[in-house]
């Protein structure tokens, strides 16, 4: 899933982000190039958008937060005008993690730095934001563990 606008009545639908940016590898801990959407957007008082980016399916329902800037940015290495290609340093992407904890969205492995399920930015001018995240839990012996390097099958 892309993001879209549309005028309040329905028309005048389209595509604002993301049409070649869902198999990019762009957060922390890297995707391993699985596809991921952009579900759940808000926009911060800056202008712009959180998103939690995950697989559809086989995530346990969670995944990484990304901040996109949609008003220089269409796709993550294609910026919106020639003008803001040749003032964008080129190692600045249009979606960035929005966290250092290397949450990974890679569906077939744990990730070491849980998965984060809503984000709400507060609009109190300081880009902080309210999130629901939960670690990382593996069953190794009972009780359940936190998962680390040594007890479940994540790359380091």
């Amino acid at each position: 899933m892309s993001l879209y606008t549309a005028n309040v009545d329905g028309t005048g639908l389209q595509l604002l982000y993301g049409a070649n940016s869902h198999a990019s590898g762009a957060n922390v801990a890297g995707t391993n190039n699985n596809v991921i959407q952009f579900l759940n957007p808000r926009q911060r008082t800056d202008g712009k958008i959180v998103v939690i980016d995950r697989p559809l399916q086989n995530t346990q329902l969670g995944g990484d937060i990304l901040i996109i800037d949609s008003a220089k940015f269409v796709d993550i290495h294609q910026a919106s005008t020639a003008a803001t290609s040749s003032a964008v340093n080129p190692v600045i992407l249009g979606q960035v993690s929005a966290t250092s904890l290397g949450v990974t969205t890679d569906e077939s492995m744990p990730s070491l730095g849980g998965r984060f399920f809503s984000a709400y930015p507060l609009y109190d001018g300081t880009n902080r934001m309210l999130v629901s995240w939960s670690p990382c839990l593996v069953q190794v012996a009972p009780p359940r563990q936190v998962c680390t390097a040594q007890n479940s099958r994540a790359p380091l």
